[in-house]
């Protein structure tokens, strides 16, 4: 099963190899198959779920000692990459609800400018102007 699932993942079928490491930790439970997991979903760009299983393979001592310090490493930098996509994420849904507020169905331009603070890019500066001066003029 674990061959099977290693064949899988050198040709990038990772869904499918992440089915075959998780029946062979259910039959095994091996942590070993965790920190397998945790690389296909670190391959996969899916930070959260490769650090959780990075870190039950750590805890579990299914990572070989000699890749214990890597693992640590790759976890910090996981953690960053974490933040650094929720931190990006909070900053898009900022500039989605401040055009919503501007937009000529609500014009809240002083709260579409509040949520802007900090963060207004040149067009969303000229789209304030022009909500500021259409405010009070429907």
């Amino acid at each position: 099963m674990a061959d099977k699932a290693i064949a899988l993942a050198q040709k990038d079928q990772y869904e499918e190899a992440l089915k075959q490491f998780r029946d062979a930790y259910r039959i095994d439970r091996n942590p070993r198959w965790l920190y397998n997991v945790g690389v296909l979903y670190d391959r996969m760009a899916n930070c959260d779920e490769a650090a959780f299983f990075y870190r039950a393979a750590l805890f579990g001592q299914g990572v070989l000692p000699q890749d214990v310090d890597l693992v640590d490493n790759r976890l910090g930098v996981l953690q960053e990459e974490c933040n650094f996509r929720e931190r990006h994420k909070q900053v898009a849904d900022r500039h989605a609800r401040a055009a919503r507020y501007m937009s000529p169905e609500f014009r809240l331009c002083a709260l579409a400018e509040s949520i802007l603070t900090g963060i207004i890019t040149p067009p969303e500066r000229q789209l304030l102007a022009t909500c500021k001066a259409t405010e009070n003029n429907p």
